[in-house]
C-alpha cells in the first residue's frame, strides 16, 4: 500500500505547507502593521475621512486669492478685507495630512506665499491668510475641532490681523453697554496673536479699541449675530477704505461671514 495513504500528504510536504502558512499569517500580520503606521497621525483620522478646509483673506493688499494644498485648490477667489470661502472638502487619502500651502492672486499661476503644514486634529480647518506683500504674507491654519459651551453660551477666540495696529482691547456686549470701567472679553498684545478661547455670553454687539482706551473705539458693529451653544474664531482684518477694519467671524462647521465696521475714519 502507498505509505501516503489516509494522510493524503508525506511528512515532507506537510512540513512545507505548514511553513507557508505560517509565512503567509506573518506577512498579514505585517501589512496590518504597516497600513496601521500609514494612517494619519493628527486626530486619530483614516485615510477614508475627509480633509474640509475653507480660505480667509485677512492680507492687507491682494484683493482676492486662491489658496491651495497640496496642488488642491480648495479656496478660490476669496476676496479682501477678511472674505471667507465656503468649505471644500476632499478624501484625505487623495490630498494627505501634511504638505504644501500655495497662495495666489486670483486667476494667476504664480505663488505669492508656499508654506507647510501639517493639517489639525479633526481635519477640518480655516486656514487665514494675513500680512502683505511689502511686509510679506503669512499663513495660519486654525484647527476647527473645540467642544461647544453648554448652555447659553458660545466660546470664541480673536487672531489680531489688523496690520500696521498694535495691542488690541475685544469687547462683546449688549447694544447700549458701556466700555468705561469694562474688562475685555480678549488682550491682544501684538499683531499676529491668537487668543485663547473665551467663554462668554452671545452679545449683539463687538468692539476694538487700543489697549486701554475704552473711549478710542476702532471697530464697531452692532449686529454680530453669535448664536448660543456654538464655538467661532474672529479675525480681525485690515479693509480697503474708510472704514480701516472688518472682522470675520468663523462659526465652527457652518458658513462664515463678515461684520463691517461702523467706525469711519476720517478722510
Amino acid at each position: 500500500m502507498d505509505s501516503e495513504a489516509g494522510t493524503g500528504a508525506s511528512p515532507n510536504r506537510a512540513a512545507t505547507e505548514a511553513m507557508q502558512r505560517r509565512r503567509f499569517l506573518y506577512g498579514g500580520v505585517m501589512s496590518g502593521a504597516l497600513l496601521a503606521a500609514s494612517v494619519p497621525a493628527c486626530g486619530g483620522g483614516r485615510w477614508d475621512d475627509d480633509a474640509r478646509l475653507r480660505a480667509v483673506n485677512a492680507s492687507g493688499d491682494v484683493a482676492s486669492i486662491d489658496v491651495r494644498f497640496n496642488d488642491w485648490v480648495f479656496g478660490a477667489s476669496v476676496g479682501i478685507g477678511g472674505g471667507v470661502g465656503g468649505y471644500a472638502e476632499r478624501e484625505l487619502w487623495s490630498v494627505g495630512t501634511v504638505g504644501r500651502f500655495d497662495v495666489f492672486r486670483a486667476g494667476s499661476t504664480t505663488a505669492l506665499l508656499r508654506t507647510t503644514h501639517t493639517l489639525p486634529q479633526g481635519e477640518t480647518a480655516s486656514v487665514v491668510v494675513t500680512g502683505s506683500l511689502g511686509t510679506g504674507l503669512r499663513l495660519r491654519v486654525l484647527g476647527e475641532d473645540t467642544a461647544r459651551p453648554s448652555g447659553q453660551w458660545i466660546r470664541v477666540r480673536v487672531l489680531h490681523a489688523w496690520l500696521g495696529m498694535g495691542a488690541l482691547d475685544v469687547f462683546v456686549t449688549l447694544a447700549d453697554a458701556t466700555l468705561i470701567g469694562r474688562m475685555p472679553d480678549w488682550v491682544l498684545g501684538a499683531y499676529d496673536e491668537l487668543s485663547p478661547f473665551s467663554v462668554v455670553a452671545p452679545g449683539t454687539r463687538l468692539r476694538v479699541t487700543p489697549r486701554g482706551q475704552p473711549a478710542s473705539v476702532l471697530f464697531d458693529n452692532p449686529a454680530t449675530g453669535f448664536a448660543a451653544d456654538r464655538v467661532a474664531t474672529l479675525v480681525l482684518a485690515p479693509a480697503p477704505g474708510a472704514s480701516r477694519a472688518a472682522v470675520a467671524v468663523l462659526p465652527q462647521n457652518a458658513p462664515g461671514y463678515v461684520l463691517g465696521n461702523q467706525v469711519v475714519a476720517p478722510s
